[in-house]
């Protein structure tokens, strides 16, 4: 199974399919949310109102055809995520360049 990452916004263009094949055989996974209204004055809470209509939020997509996990996270997260991994990546060269230096 390979696991990656799709963005909210990606997700929602092609909702209820696999992200890496676009197959729509797929386990949607996720949780309910609750909302609710809290009003403050002057840092005092005034008020709570807890709607009972409960939302679901689509957290991972697996792919019954080939076989990927999907977790869905925002825009945001997989942007930070992304300028990680290209650090990585480019911290790693720095350091071979670097053993390769010391060689010859």
């Amino acid at each position: 199974m390979k696991n990656i990452i799709v963005s909210a916004s990606k997700f929602a263009e092609h909702q209820f399919h696999c992200p890496a094949c676009g197959s729509g055989n797929v386990v949607m996974q996720g949780r309910w949310v609750r909302s609710f209204l809290e009003q403050m004055e002057n840092g005092v809470r005034t008020g709570l109102q807890i709607e009972q209509k409960f939302q679901p939020e689509y957290t991972g997509v697996l792919c019954r055809a080939c076989g990927v996990h999907a977790d869905i996270e925002s825009d945001t997260v997989v942007a930070m995520t992304q300028e990680l991994i290209e650090r990585r990546k480019r911290d790693a060269g720095m350091v071979e360049a670097h053993k390769t230096d010391q060689v010859m």
